[in-house]
């Protein structure tokens, strides 16, 4: 919690001194808000898997090292991201058959460069950095029934909630896109690759060994308004 208030407060004092420069200069500093789908899934894929679908939502605060829109910009963009999973088990003649369902959030903060390659209205441009990400919660349901031979079918039902499940974590980022101006505003279309440079090892207590968690990796595409 205390992180998630600091990037917001940091995110709030970068746009007040966005407001206070000067109309008459080039303005170097620059805010917006985007927002978009994403997929994600598992390196190397898990058998029977399917990517995670969801959203994300966030701002974004850039510095541009030159008066003109071609050339070098630093950029962070604090976001929420909200992914869903469902998976099946069995089939309907089997003598199990379960659904879980997953749903997980967290907050990630972007930190990048960026180059723009045109100084037209329409400016293609790519993008290099890291990601930190930190989950904050994290939810599994389970439904389905379990049918022996010569007995009737049990139910299968379960609901798990963990809140604050802190899992952090660290990836590489590229991102192409274009931006295109809309009067005072200017509208990007960014199309992001995020990929986890660190597998997380956990000790399986009490049958002694770890488990190595896969790389995950994130597809996201969004579409903002930056001022």
């Amino acid at each position: 919690m205390k992180r998630c208030c600091a990037i917001l407060v940091l995110t709030a004092l970068t746009q007040a001194f966005v407001f206070g420069q000067s109309e008459t200069e080039a303005r170097r500093w620059h805010f917006g808000a985007f927002a978009g789908p994403q997929l994600a899934f598992s390196l190397p894929k898990q058998s029977g898997s399917k990517p995670s679908r969801g959203m994300i939502a966030g701002v974004d605060v850039g510095y541009r090292f030159q008066n003109g829109a071609r050339g070098w910009s630093a950029h962070v963009q604090p976001n929420f991201s909200l992914l869903r999973n469902s998976t099946t088990s069995g089939d309907e003649t089997t003598v199990q058959f379960t659904t879980l369902e997953s749903e997980a959030s967290s907050v990630h903060l972007p930190f990048f460069v960026r180059y723009t390659f045109m100084d037209g209205k329409i400016r293609p441009f790519a993008e290099a950095g890291g990601n930190w990400a930190m989950r904050t919660n994290v939810s599994y349901q389970t439904t389905g029934r379990f049918c022996p031979d010569g007995a009737a079918c049990t139910p299968i039902e379960s609901d798990d909630k963990i809140k604050n499940a802190e899992v952090n974590r660290i990836g590489a980022l590229i991102s192409a896109g274009v931006q295109i101006d809309a009067g005072k505003a200017v509208i990007p279309i960014t199309l992001r690759v995020i990929q986890d440079v660190i597998r997380r090892e956990i000790d399986l207590e009490p049958i002694g060994g770890t488990y190595r968690n896969p790389r995950g990796r994130l597809i996201q595409l969004t579409a903002g308004i930056t001022f």
